[in-house]
């Protein structure tokens, strides 16, 4: 009994087959739970619905078209044992009228984003988005600033604003706001450090920011789930070095924190997330640093 008990746990097992349902022209992310097996584990699927991909555990993309589909996916250890599952999931077609109200708020979101978009004719930098000085690009009334906002976070802003236009369809490439996320992808990588660190430094390199991790963790978040989404192969080297100071930032108590040292909960969550776009991307790095998370989350609770 003791034997084949260790033998299921050797193999790797599909523990679910349940997703969530998906809307047509709508982001989806669905992970598959796998139990046992030897890393790095490789997918694959047949039949998936138009306009999503299978990568690393993750169904991912903007579905296509409606409908009940029904697929399979596989996956295989390293010792190249293998457990497959038929998966079946919905994809609905929201009513016009439901559209409209979702996009309006969201595209002047978008447009409010990307007219506060730095440029160098009002003495800003091309691409960034900066948290203490983006009032040069309002118009008249000007937006309001409000007080104490600190210096030295614009990288992590201009990453996270980036992110919401890549949720919307749009890469370097592609979709309505290509310029804009062209423009936000080369001011990022011109921060990057010969280390390949992101927003360590306060602008002007004089001293280091504090919570300089989460600027770092932000960046890499962007940069790979940009890897992921357009397959553009010139990103992989600056996400593989976001991604190894991810991991070399990882404190003793497999947590990360604002300064590097001390551990915290929401930085552990944004350097996580990095991580797992990174893993979906095809990028090589110990998975254990994921149950060394997961140990140090429950810990918190």
């Amino acid at each position: 009994m003791v034997a084949a008990l260790l033998l299921l746990l050797a193999q790797p097992q599909i523990v679910s087959q349940e997703l969530p349902d998906g809307w047509v022209g709508e982001h989806y992310d669905a992970r598959i739970e796998v139990r046992g097996g030897t890393k790095p584990l490789k997918w694959s699927g047949e039949g998936l619905p138009p306009g999503l991909v299978l990568a690393g555990g993750h169904i991912r993309g903007v579905p296509e078209v409606a409908g009940r589909f029904v697929f399979i996916v596989e996956v295989t250890d390293k010792e190249g044992k293998k457990d497959s599952g038929v998966f079946v999931m919905v994809i609905r077609r929201r009513h016009r009228a439901q559209e409209k109200k979702i996009e309006g708020p969201l595209e002047r979101a978008l447009w409010w984003l990307a007219r506060h978009q730095d440029t160098e004719q009002l003495g800003g930098e091309r691409g960034r988005w900066d948290p203490t000085g983006f009032m040069r690009r309002c118009g008249v009334p000007a937006c309001s600033n409000p007080p104490r906002v600190q210096e030295g976070f614009t990288v992590g802003i201009t990453a996270l604003a980036a992110l919401a236009f890549l949720n919307s369809g749009s890469t370097h490439k592609t979709g309505k706001y290509a310029a804009t996320v062209k423009a936000a992808l080369t001011w990022l990588l011109k921060q990057q450090n010969i280390r390949g660190w992101l927003g360590r430094l306060r602008e002007g390199g004089l001293w280091y920011v504090r919570d300089w991790l989460l600027n770092h963790a932000l960046a890499t978040l962007f940069l790979c789930r940009l890897l992921r989404i357009s397959g553009d192969e010139a990103l992989r080297r600056p996400a593989l070095r976001a991604v190894r100071c991810l991991l070399e930032a990882q404190t003793p108590s497999s947590a990360w924190g604002y300064d590097g040292e001390g551990p915290n909960i929401v930085v552990s969550c944004v350097c996580v997330m990095g991580l797992r776009e990174a893993e979906a991307a095809g990028l090589k790095f110990p998975g254990s640093v994921f149950e060394d998370a997961a140990r140090f989350a429950k810990n918190c609770i």
